[in-house]
């Protein structure tokens, strides 16, 4: 079994976690850290922000989510995929934006 973790970002070094769910698969358990970011990211989100504030907004204020036991060869990183997702979030903004959506 995997556990998915949560501890908020806005007290990185003296915050205590907590457990989000367990899972029977290191995918699955991936999964679920995954909705830790997205959640952590969609209640961060404006209209009009940019990948970059939006970013910030998560490492200080979002959700960072860890699964334990962690598996050779595999990671997850909360920040990574925070990272990534706020360039697509932000950049189908500005595609939709573009197009005169």
């Amino acid at each position: 079994m995997y556990t998915v973790f949560a501890t908020e970002n806005s007290a990185y070094m003296g915050s205590e976690s907590w457990p989000v769910g367990e899972f029977g698969t290191w995918e699955e358990a991936v999964e679920g850290a995954r909705q830790v970011v997205e959640r952590s990211l969609q209640e961060q989100y404006e209209v009009g922000i940019s990948d970059e504030v939006l970013y910030l907004r998560y490492i200080s204020f979002g959700e960072d989510a860890y699964i334990t036991p962690t598996v050779d060869g595999q990671e997850f990183s909360a920040w990574g995929y925070a990272r990534e997702r706020c360039r697509e979030i932000c950049g189908a903004q500005r595609d939709e934006a573009d197009s005169g959506l």
